[in-house]
Formats: structure tokens, sequence, C-alpha cells
């Protein structure tokens, strides 16, 4: 059976109709690629306990392997993806994010101010993903396989 994935976009301006989901669409299509069956998909707004409570609700069910949230993990008030995780997460994985800055801040500076988290809940991955296209596009290039292995690990393959 493939992976299955949850994909929650957040931002005021998606639910509110003035931005178009680019990178959740995106994101849908370089899973697919990679064998990943997208179970859940939705939006919420700029608020962290509306993350936080989306996202229990789909790892709790056991049916997702892997969460990925989208935007909100900038520096502006109003980006508040990476706290929610603080809410939902019982173990971290630092190296992750930790990569992704490294690896991405020469070709895009502004990577440096990524706050992106990712963690576990239950046998779940968590992971902030930045919300512009080239940037995501440039995230799960670089993760795709350190993603495959830490799904595998965690369904303890």
């Amino acid at each position: 059976m493939p992976n299955q994935a949850a994909i929650l976009t957040v931002g005021d301006k998606y639910v509110n109709g003035q931005a178009k989901d680019e990178s959740g669409d995106l994101l849908a299509g370089i899973l697919n690629k990679l064998g990943w069956e997208i179970a859940q998909r939705a939006m919420v707004g700029d608020d962290d306990a509306q993350i936080s409570t989306q996202i229990v609700q789909w790892v709790d069910t056991g049916a997702v392997d892997a969460v990925f949230t989208l935007d909100g993990v900038g520096i502006q008030p109003k980006d508040r993806a990476s706290e929610a995780l603080y809410q939902v997460c019982e173990k971290w994985i630092p190296g992750i994010p930790e990569y992704v800055r490294v690896k991405l801040s020469d070709k895009t500076p502004g990577m440096i101010l990524y706050r992106g988290l990712c963690g576990v809940r239950g046998k779940t991955l968590i992971l902030n993903l930045p919300g512009t296209p080239i940037a995501l596009k440039d995230t799960m290039d670089a993760l795709k396989t350190t993603i495959r292995l830490t799904v595998e690990q965690l369904k303890g393959a």
C-alpha cells in the first residue's frame, strides 16, 4: 500500500480566496510522482489552534503516514505553522529543517528565515514546508529520500 499523505495549506489568503493554493497542487503532484497517495487535504487560516486541531484529527485516526503543512513558516506575526507543531509533536527531528536551511540558503537567501519544524506524533511524520512553489520544489528535491526513510522507520520497516 502506498504511503498516505495529508496536505494542510495554512493562510487566511487561501481560505478567503485571495490566493490560489499553487503549492498545495505542486506538493500533491510531487508526492504522487513519488508513489504517495493524498489521503487528506485542507486549508486553514493563520491560527495555530486551527492548524494543530486539523493535524491532530488526521494523525490520531492513524490514516496518514505524514502530514505536510504549507506556508506559515516565515517571520511575519501571522506565520503560525511552527507554533502549531509545538502543540502536537511528541518527538522532534531537528536535522530535517536544519538541512533545508543550510542546503537552500545559498540559492534562496530568504530560506535562512525559514522557521519550519519537523516532528513525530505517534507513528506519523509532521513537516512544515515553505509556501512558495520554488522553495517548496527545492525543499522536496532535497528531502524526498529522507522523507521516505523517515516514514519507513516510523512504520517499523
